[in-house]
């Protein structure tokens, strides 16, 4: 059976993402974020890697609320000394407290700061539990290579990052 990866913020449930495993012929076949199935233990990553799959998942980073700079700093300089290296890092939900524009600033310093590629998807602090038009423009003028609903290739992998509230 062939499967793609998709992450999902659902902010409503307080939940930053749910990464799924989903058999190909559940999704829908006219959907315009076309995906490759993964069809071996030992698909290409094109970089040279051995292993199979290593990445790293963090939510709700919350960057903007007293600590949570520093913490975030910290899981990245520990991201950073992982050996092997993961291949990328996705980052869901809540990046910032309210994303104003020096807690937006900030994210991306530290973000930054990763020795590899990051995907991100927002979540309500991002965009609001009721997103609004001027709302969704700041996410879109601030990330827009995220604009969601997003498709990447990553190696012999498909991400597809979709915020449910917009």
């Amino acid at each position: 059976m062939r499967y793609i990866s998709i992450l999902v913020t659902l902010a409503v449930l307080g939940v930053g993402t749910l990464g799924h495993a989903i058999p190909k012929r559940s999704v829908p076949a006219d959907t315009s974020l076309r995906y490759r199935a993964v069809t071996s233990a030992t698909a290409d990553w094109g970089d040279g890697r051995a292993t199979v799959l290593t990445f790293v998942h963090l939510s709700d980073t919350h960057v903007g609320r007293p600590g949570d700079a520093a913490a975030f700093s910290r899981a990245i300089d520990a991201i950073n000394a992982l050996k092997p290296a993961p291949a990328f890092v996705l980052i869901t939900g809540d990046l910032t407290d309210t994303f104003r524009g020096f807690e937006v600033r900030r994210f991306r310093e530290l973000t930054a700061q990763l020795r590899m590629p990051a995907y991100i998807v927002p979540g309500n602090h991002d965009v609001s539990f009721r997103p609004t038009a001027r709302r969704i423009a700041n996410w879109k003028r601030n990330f827009p290579t995220f604009e969601t609903p997003y498709r990447r290739d990553v190696g012999p992998l498909t991400l597809i990052g979709v915020d449910s509230q917009v």
